[in-house]
């Protein structure tokens, strides 16, 4: 918020090259900035699209599997590593990793050698047709998703929260005043109250604000 006592003499930050710059105002730190925070916004749903992608895959090749183990098509009883691999390969099952973008977690059929007896039940399929079915969902409305829409709606439940701490410390320095008002007088709380205040809305004008730049 521009008031007298505001200044914008001294802001330097490092840039998105590591170059150490001088803003003129906070708008300009925004314009910047929006592009940079864009782009991983983008990287963002990529990485949460792949690892969505990932555990519906492995929600699917669980329910075929356990599917064809009760159906007696798919039979690996008494065969050894190797052998159960080339089968499962045979029938076009997928190898993967319960990791996604990690560089040391191979892709391989842990995901569905590793399951308890147990689970191979009917139970367990509907329970899994039931994860498919939302995690599809997920994964659709995400895909749908423009990453812009994404950011206002960050912005929305930031601006509730921010809302609701400064609301609870204004509750706070009441209750504390009210119990000892030699320790927090008037001319404290004045001034508390206005920088709290002004701190609300700045943030508020300048998420608003900077993002309407691209809007």
């Amino acid at each position: 918020v521009d008031n007298d006592s505001t200044t914008y003499t001294n802001m330097y930050l490092y840039d998105n090259d590591i170059h150490i710059h001088k803003y003129a105002s906070p708008y300009d730190i925004i314009e910047e900035f929006y592009e940079v925070r864009l782009e991983h916004y983008h990287k963002r749903k990529a990485h949460q699209l792949r690892a969505l992608k990932n555990d519906l895959d492995m929600l699917r090749e669980r329910y075929r599997f356990i599917s064809m183990i009760t159906e007696g098509t798919l039979e690996i009883r008494g065969k050894s590593r190797v052998e159960v691999e080339e089968i499962l390969a045979s029938h076009s099952f997928l190898r993967l990793s319960h990791k996604v973008n990690k560089e040391d977690d191979k892709e391989n059929y842990d995901y569905l050698v590793n399951m308890p007896i147990y689970s191979l039940t009917r139970e367990r399929m509907d329970e899994l047709k039931t994860k498919m079915e939302k995690k599809q969902v997920e994964y659709d409305t995400l895909v749908a998703k423009d990453v812009k829409d994404i950011w206002r709606e960050e912005l929305d439940e930031f601006e509730v929260a921010w809302c609701a701490y400064v609301k609870e410390c204004e509750g706070r320095r009441t209750e504390v005043g009210g119990k000892d008002k030699k320790m927090v007088g008037k001319k404290k709380r004045g001034k508390e109250r206005e920088r709290t205040e002004n701190g609300s809305a700045g943030c508020w004008l300048a998420v608003n604000d900077g993002f309407n730049l691209r809007n």
